[in-house]
Parts: C-alpha cells; sequence; structure tokens
C-alpha cells in the first residue's frame, strides 16, 4: 500500500533529473564551467532554504505548532470504532 504513495515521488524524481541536467547544461554554457555552474546550482537554494529552516525553528520553540489549528492534532492517537479491527 505504501508504494502507491511513493509513486508519485518516484515520477517526480524521475521527471525532474532531465530538466535538472537541461538546467545544468545552459548554466554551464553562461558561467563557463562545469564545477561552477554546479556550485552556483546548489548555493543558490540556500537563502530560501535558511528562511525554511527559521520559519521551522520558529513554530518549534515554545511548541507552537501544536496550537495551530492544522496541526494541533499530530501525534495524537486515532480514535478507535468498533468496525476498524485493532479493538
Amino acid at each position: 500500500m505504501t508504494w502507491l504513495l511513493l509513486l508519485p515521488v518516484a515520477l517526480a524524481a524521475g521527471m525532474a533529473a532531465p530538466t535538472q541536467f537541461a538546467i545544468n547544461s545552459q548554466l554551464r554554457q553562461v558561467v563557463g564551467g562545469p564545477v561552477l555552474a554546479a556550485a552556483l546550482s546548489c548555493v543558490a537554494p540556500c537563502p530560501s532554504y535558511t528562511k525554511s529552516v527559521c520559519i521551522i525553528a520558529h513554530y518549534a520553540k515554545d511548541n507552537k505548532a501544536c496550537a495551530a489549528p492544522e496541526f494541533g492534532r499530530v501525534g495524537e492517537p486515532l480514535s478507535q470504532s468498533p468496525r476498524s479491527g485493532l479493538t
């Protein structure tokens, strides 16, 4: 059953790889070398990653994530009905 959940992720990764190769090829021509193109490809998203980490750290401090409506039930046990077969 979990493979059904992972199948779209695998398909997206498979579609993203040729796109990344094409972008790296164009970038290599613009900057003048494959090493510089690879470094630029890794360094460019760093501000976005830093912002994401800061947002996550802000909500993780003082357990603010549990107060948010969409995350309030994360970690709580699921209610078991008589039909679930788990009782």
